[in-house]
């Protein structure tokens, strides 16, 4: 899932890179959804379908390496879940995290922009606070580390940083702004992977757009992406 979380990203720099306007969050849930095609789950009838993209012929990510129940369960509703729209409202597991790696990674965009793509990306599956803010502090992480700091220093600013946002949770959690314990799952994540590792697996194949469609968003709710710079997806 990690893969298609680098894939939903290269989409989006692909259009922005070719002047048009793209959603990086819709085009992370087309990726999301073809990973859950490669899953073996039907998509559901009220999803749109992803244009397939050369990841999806990669047989070897086809194999079921236990996918986590909220990443299936959510993307299975057929509905782009948000802070605002969560879908699996109690969901806050692990698996916003061990897939948020990429967004540290991206490159001259500033440190809330990366806090933003992963928070947004992690509620597609996930509507518990704790899931996003897990994801969005791992981001961070991976982010400050990439820069040259340690992993000790990084996740105390990553902890700083989740503390420092506003981030409402809706009513029925609770008071708004509330602060979950996120810092314990990014922390764990990060002493298990290398974000070098992930900038390999990530990059070892680049691919051209598939220039068929816009990355999919809701009617009504077309907005400019919050990646802008020219940054080069293609060799």
């Amino acid at each position: 899932m990690t893969l298609y979380t680098v894939d939903g990203l290269v989409e989006a720099l692909e259009w922005a890179n070719d002047g048009v306007a793209a959603d990086e969050t819709a085009c992370l849930w087309l990726a999301y959804l073809r990973w859950l095609a490669s899953q073996g789950v039907a998509l559901p009838a009220s999803a749109p379908v992803p244009q397939p993209r050369w990841i999806d012929g990669q047989e070897v990510l086809r194999h079921r390496r236990h996918p986590g129940k909220a990443c299936l369960s959510g993307l299975a509703t057929g509905e782009m879940g948000t802070k605002f729209r969560p879908v699996n409202p109690e969901s806050k597991g692990c698996g916003t995290v061990m897939r948020s790696a990429p967004f540290g990674l991206v490159p001259h965009i500033s440190e809330a922009a990366v806090y933003k793509l992963s928070t947004d990306a992690a509620c597609l599956t996930h509507g518990h606070p704790s899931a996003r803010q897990s994801a969005g502090a791992f981001s961070v992480l991976v982010h400050k580390v990439t820069a040259g700091s340690d992993v000790r220093t990084a996740a105390e600013h990553a902890l700083s940083v989740v503390s420092a946002l506003p981030d409402p949770a809706p009513s029925s959690w609770g008071a708004s702004g509330r602060r979950w314990n996120c810092l314990p799952p990014a922390r764990c994540s990060a002493r298990k992977n290398s974000p070098r590792n992930w900038a390999r697996a990530g990059s070892r194949r680049r691919h051209s757009p598939s220039g068929s469609m816009r990355c999919w968003r809701p009617r009504g709710q077309r907005r400019r992406g919050v990646i802008r710079p020219p940054i080069s997806a293609r060799p």
